[in-house]
């Protein structure tokens, strides 16, 4: 990767990088408004063969489902979606890792969350603050079931 990327900033334009400081520009800013810009391909390339290479050896991927440091919130919609994305990446590329959810994971919201790939759950609130945990956990199951198996 560091190979492709230094071969991407050799074969730059002289002019581009000469231009630029004949206008004053310190080596800084000839780096940062000219070579970066012309290697944005290059380095979405690189980046994006880092991550898939990553899948591979990572075991767990985690979707945040509230905003992290504050107890008993709702769960937000939007990483149901998250959650599909992810199940979509890690099953394309091959990847074993479990998709956790952790946030607002109640017997009303687990459903969705399994239904859009997630296969492991954190749900402190849902189960630490009813009379009968037991009870919870297993309804949890329960919902898990009725929707679409991951």
């Amino acid at each position: 990767s560091m190979t492709i990327l230094a071969a991407s900033y050799k074969a730059l334009p002289e002019e581009n990088h000469e231009a630029a400081a004949v206008a004053g520009a310190s080596e800084w800013q000839v780096f940062w408004k000219v070579s970066l810009p012309q290697m944005k391909g290059p380095i979405i390339v690189v980046a994006v063969t880092m991550i898939i290479n990553a899948l591979k050896a990572v075991d767990l991927v985690l979707i945040m489902s509230v905003n992290p440091g504050f107890p008993a919130q709702s769960y937000i919609g939007s990483a149901t979606a998250k959650l599909a994305r992810a199940r979509a990446l890690l099953d394309r590329h091959g990847s074993g890792a479990a998709l956790e959810v952790d946030g607002g994971i109640s017997p009303r919201t687990i459903r969705a969350a399994h239904a859009a790939g997630a296969d492991t759950f954190v749900a402190g609130s849902a189960i630490f603050s009813a009379s009968d945990p037991g009870a919870v956990i297993g309804e949890l199951r329960e919902r898990c079931r009725e929707g679409v198996p991951v």
